[in-house]
């Protein structure tokens, strides 16, 4: 079997040593913004936060929307049954 020796394989650079990915998705943007990744846990995390927020919100707007519409149908039945009762005896009366 024939062993190939000067075979070289890099993943992470090409041919001409230039990387892979842009140096915005690295991180390693010399003097700018992005020269690490120590705040990514951060935003991710209010990521989470906010979207754990709306659910929450949005869960009890609709336990409350729920709530108001059963106290809603209770008191026109109960009134439904009250004017039914003034009509008979009304009715009766005249």
């Amino acid at each position: 079997m024939k062993k190939i020796s000067n075979f070289k394989f890099q993943i992470s650079k090409f041919k001409n040593n230039t990387p892979l990915y842009p140096p915005l998705m690295r991180g390693e943007l010399k003097g700018g913004v992005l020269h690490s990744r120590k705040g990514m846990a951060l935003v991710l995390t209010l990521m989470v936060l906010v979207l754990i927020t709306a659910m929450v919100t949005e869960f009890a707007y609709g336990v409350y929307n729920g709530t108001n519409s059963l106290y809603n149908w209770y008191d026109s039945q109960r009134l439904s049954v009250l004017a039914n009762s003034g009509m008979d005896i009304a009715g009766e009366f005249i």
